[in-house]
């Protein structure tokens, strides 16, 4: 079983490791997930695949809710997790210079941030979810 022979097919330790390479690609291109938890003075950005990250309603300095932001831009993430369903961590771009984001790659609406001199972005699966997003935040910074 374990022989292989030259110009046949492949082997089954041979076909083991392909499959196995296959499946890791696949689970990496497609897993993660972000969810929000709102608690009484602060929220924070559970995220499966990379840090999680708290921020305080008081450090929030200014917040808004945008569209289609990264259309045109060249965005290079440096430091964190991306895949093609989720981008999450540390990233720079010409509008906004180097900031921390934790977005749906599927969503082009977005929850912007200032908290306490730093960009924060975050948005939820679709339009519904950012708009529950921001207005969530915007309620309980006044409180």
């Amino acid at each position: 079983i374990s022989e292989c022979l030259v110009g046949s097919e492949m082997c089954i330790r041979d076909r083991f490791i392909m499959l196995a390479c296959v499946l890791f690609t696949v689970w990496t291109l497609y897993t993660g997930k972000i969810e929000i938890c709102y608690g009484e003075n602060e929220f924070t950005v559970q995220a499966e695949g990379w840090q999680d990250y708290t921020v305080k309603y008081d450090a929030i300095e200014s917040i808004a809710y945008e569209e289609n932001m990264f259309r045109d831009t060249n965005t290079i993430r440096t430091n964190g997790f991306g895949n093609l369903k989720y981008s999450m961590g540390h990233f720079r771009d010409e509008i906004h210079a180097d900031y921390i984001r934790y977005t749906h790659n599927d969503c082009d609406t977005y929850v912007v941030m200032e908290v306490e001199g730093s960009t924060v972005i975050l948005n939820g699966a679709d339009d519904a979810q950012t708009r529950e997003i921001y207005n969530n935040i915007k309620d309980r910074m006044g409180k």
